[in-house]
C-alpha cells in the first residue's frame, strides 16, 4: 500500500466503485456485493501481509460508507437523521429488519418510505447500523477541552464550559490577589488562586481588560498540582487555557473526558470486530 494515497484512490485500484454505486441505484444488492467480493479477491491475490490486509479492509469500509453509501443517499435525495435518538431508532429498525420483522414508525430517514431500500443498500455494502453511531448518546459527556501539541507539552483550552457558579468572579472589578472557586454544568471545579493580570507572551490578547492568570487546578481536567491557568472573562462566559505534559491528566479526579474516551474505544473495538468478521470469510476460503 503506497504511503500518502487516499482511501478512495486505493480502493478504486481494486474495486469498480461506479459499478457498486450503479448496482445500489438499481436496487441490485447482489451485484453490489459481487463487486466488493471481486475487489477482495483481487487484493488477496497479491498475498498481502498480516499488517497490510486489515489496513486495506479498513480503507474499504471507509470508502463504502463515506463515498459509496452517502453518495447513494445523495443521489436519492435522502438524509439520515442527525440526532442521537434518530441513530438509536436506526439501530432498532436494523435489528428488526435483520430478523424479518416490521419496521417502526420512527423517522430516522428523511423519507420513511425508503427505509427498507436504504437498509438493503447498507447490508449490501457490509455495513450495519452500528457503523453510523458517530453521534454519541446524550448521557455521554463530550469533553469541552481542545488540545494542541507543541513539542513535549500540550496546550489545553476550555472554551465553552457552562459556568453555573463563578463565586462572584465575573462581577469583581479587581480580582487581583484573590482566589475564587468556580463550578460548571459538567461537574468540573475550577480553583483559581492568586489571580493577577495576564501578560503571558503568545497567550490571549494581553491588552484585554479581563484577561488574567491564576495558580490553580481544575478538578475533572487536571491533577492536583498547581499550574498557571490563563483565563479570559467575556460577556457571558469564560475561556481557560493551561499547559500539560500529558502525564498530569492521568491524575485527574473524575476526569470529564473518561466517559467519552470509553465510548470512543468501544466504538473502535466494535468496528474492528465487524471488519474482522468480514475478513474471516475470506481467510476461511
Amino acid at each position: 500500500m503506497a504511503m500518502g494515497i487516499q482511501p478512495e484512490e486505493l480502493i478504486a485500484e481494486y474495486c469498480d466503485l461506479e459499478a457498486v454505486s450503479g448496482a445500489l441505484q438499481r436496487g441490485d444488492a447482489a451485484a453490489a456485493d459481487a463487486e466488493i467480493d471481486k475487489a477482495m479477491q483481487a487484493f488477496l491475490a497479491e498475498e498481502p501481509d498480516a499488517e497490510t490486509l486489515p489496513l486495506f479492509v479498513n480503507c474499504l469500509f471507509v470508502v463504502l460508507q463515506y463515498h459509496v453509501f452517502y453518495g447513494y443517499l445523495d443521489a436519492k435525495s435522502l438524509m439520515l437523521g442527525e440526532s442521537s435518538d434518530d441513530r438509536a431508532a436506526l439501530q432498532q429498525d436494523w435489528d428488526v429488519w435483520k430478523t424479518g420483522g416490521s419496521l417502526s414508525d420512527a423517522n430516522w430517514l428523511s423519507d420513511p418510505a425508503e427505509k427498507e431500500a436504504v437498509l438493503t443498500a447498507m447490508d449490501a455494502l457490509h455495513l450495519t447500523a452500528a457503523d453510523f453511531d458517530e453521534i454519541p448518546a446524550p448521557e455521554i459527556c463530550i469533553p469541552k477541552w481542545q488540545k494542541k501539541t507543541f513539542g513535549d507539552f500540550e496546550l489545553v483550552t476550555i472554551a465553552d464550559a457552562e459556568i453555573t457558579d463563578d463565586g462572584g468572579l465575573a462581577a469583581d472589578p479587581d480580582p487581583a490577589g484573590k482566589s475564587y472557586v468556580l463550578r460548571d454544568a459538567d461537574g468540573a471545579v475550577y480553583y483559581l488562586n492568586n489571580i493577577r493580570k495576564s501578560a503571558v507572551p503568545g497567550g490571549l490578547d494581553p491588552e484585554e481588560e479581563h484577561l488574567y492568570t491564576a495558580d490553580g487546578r481544575i478538578e475533572g481536567y487536571t491533577g492536583t498540582q498547581l499550574r498557571e491557568i490563563e483565563f479570559e472573562i467575556y460577556d457571558g462566559g469564560f475561556i481557560f487555557t493551561y499547559s500539560t505534559d500529558g502525564t498530569d491528566d492521568a491524575a485527574a479526579v473524575n476526569p470529564r473526558w473518561q466517559p467519552y474516551e470509553d465510548w470512543v474505544q468501544q466504538r473502535i473495538a466494535g468496528r474492528r470486530s465487524r471488519q474482522a468478521a468480514f475478513l474471516a470469510k475470506y481467510r476461511a476460503e
